[in-house]
């Protein structure tokens, strides 16, 4: 997944707070589509909090799905990511920065 991670500038993601903060670690843009009948609506909570941290854009699954994903597209259809954003320490630690950031969320 690292390799992908690392190849990929723009996601999209259901609200899984893991694949969440694995892609931010990457510096990937996310359209999230939180899954609608999630346990206590909880991908639709971390999504709300990614969108609020990164700028990332929520869009629920609906009938205009398409319609919105077309019109987010254009937001981020330009989108490269920076590499020098991208903290190579912080890759190498990625599983211990993921717990935590999980654990503060979780807080929240």
């Amino acid at each position: 997944m690292a390799y992908l991670y690392a190849m990929s500038d723009i996601a999209f993601t259901r609200g899984s707070v893991t694949s969440l903060s694995e892609q931010a670690l990457f510096g990937i843009k996310k359209i999230i589509i939180p899954l609608p009948f999630s346990g206590g609506n909880h991908q639709f909570y971390n999504a709300i909090k990614y969108s609020e941290l990164y700028e990332d854009i929520v869009v629920e699954q609906n009938d205009r799905l398409e319609e919105n994903v077309a019109m987010f597209l254009e937001k981020f259809g330009g989108y490269k990511k920076n590499w020098k954003e991208v903290d190579n320490f912080l890759l190498i630690r990625a599983k211990e920065v993921i717990w935590k950031k999980l654990f503060k969320l979780d807080k929240e």
